[in-house]
């Protein structure tokens, strides 16, 4: 390869990126790191090096142009085999190689800026993340990758555990799967569940002895499926279970995988949970039950989730904000999800109850 000209290591370089979500487009764009050096992503890295700031906060705090949704902040690289999310939780220092490329989200049509204040000239790269595993513990901080597996196609989703997570979205965070990824497996927001599919999931690292995570999976029946823990800086003594509400059964990934030939296809979420803990648990200590309603934001539909944890029927009410009821519906448990169109619904906000005999759930959707 012959290159010609001077290498840039002093100019800032705007590359211009473009929302199209209006028009029928995306929010995503394909960028890379420009320097002939490495490149600070994450604030671990900018503070572990020489660089003054980082990728992801200049562009994503300072400046604000990352980030369709507040899922949406972070890169998105091509493993070889899937597209997989960084973000500011991402295995300590995350750095970009020398041409390196990746996926980003735009909030609007604009530019991204690479920052020669991103470079970096006295990187920690052997205890950083360039994209290749390899990283050093720290107390303070914990990860957990859960995969699945099926005829040898899967993924992983990464859960985090540190000072800047909560059960809530936290942005820079919490970040999406990639629309095109294989997504066999994805966490989601423990509180608020907004129906956002996440690759990377942050916590609470004081709360990480005890937590429900809602886990979704997608595998078709007739085939062998199996989800186990692919990577994890854990303590020794936390224990990781996977939940299965229909069978009932309760499987410490630390110590096997869970196994199972599913006899119809399993979508969704509602059925998985994974459960942190100290202490030993069995299937008698749990029994999760989700319920789950959202309105994603071009769709022309309510999605509700979970209904295969639910006894016989759930019943769904939809009110105006004046508490006038404008939809009244029953749905039992045959499918885990179920949409119901709005088509004939007005803009502004509601509410909608969700009820079944052991479960209930009221919460507040804005239709636009």
């Amino acid at each position: 390869v012959a290159f010609t000209g001077v290498p840039n290591t002093i100019i800032n370089t705007d590359i211009a990126i473009t929302n199209n979500t209006s028009s029928s487009g995306t929010h995503w764009n394909l960028v890379a790191n420009p320097f002939p050096a490495f490149l600070a992503l994450n604030g671990d890295a900018k503070d572990n090096s020489s660089a003054t700031s980082s990728f992801l906060w200049y562009n994503g705090d300072n400046v604000d142009v990352l980030g369709h949704t507040g899922f949406d902040e972070g890169v998105w690289y091509w493993d070889g085999t899937d597209y997989i999310a960084k973000n500011n939780s991402s295995s300590g220092n995350v750095y970009a190689v020398p041409g390196q490329a990746f996926f980003i989200s735009a909030e609007s049509s604009g530019n991204v800026s690479f920052r020669t204040g991103n470079v970096t000239t006295q990187a920690s790269i052997g205890s950083g993340d360039d994209f290749i595993p390899g990283d050093d513990l720290n107390e303070n901080n914990a990860e957990i990758h859960i995969s699945a597996t099926q005829n040898l196609v899967g993924n992983s989703t990464e859960i985090y555990f540190n000072e800047f997570g909560s059960d809530e979205l936290n942005e820079g965070y919490d970040t999406r799967s990639f629309p095109s990824a294989v997504n066999r497996i994805y966490s989601r927001l423990v509180e608020n569940d907004p129906g956002v599919n996440l690759a990377i999931q942050t916590l609470s690292f004081d709360e990480m002895w005890d937590k429900t995570i809602p886990i979704g999976i997608n595998a078709i029946s007739g085939e062998e499926l199996t989800i186990g823990i692919s990577y994890r800086t854990s303590p020794a003594d936390l224990k990781v279970y996977l939940e299965d509400t229909e069978l009932n059964t309760l499987t410490n990934l630390v110590e096997e995988d869970y196994v199972l030939i599913p006899q119809t296809d399993i979508e969704g979420v509602g059925r998985y949970f994974i459960h942190t803990s100290s202490d030993t648990m069995s299937s008698d200590d749990v029994s999760t039950s989700l319920l789950n309603a959202y309105k994603e934001v071009n769709a022309n539909y309510i999605t509700i989730e979970g209904l295969n944890t639910q006894s016989n029927i759930t019943k769904v009410s939809l009110y105006n904000i004046l508490g006038g009821k404008v939809f009244e519906t029953v749905l039992n448990n045959s499918n885990n999800t179920h949409r119901i169109p709005i088509n004939s619904l007005s803009k502004g906000i509601y509410i909608i109850e969700l009820y079944s005999a052991n479960y209930r759930l009221t919460k507040k959707l804005l239709i636009q």
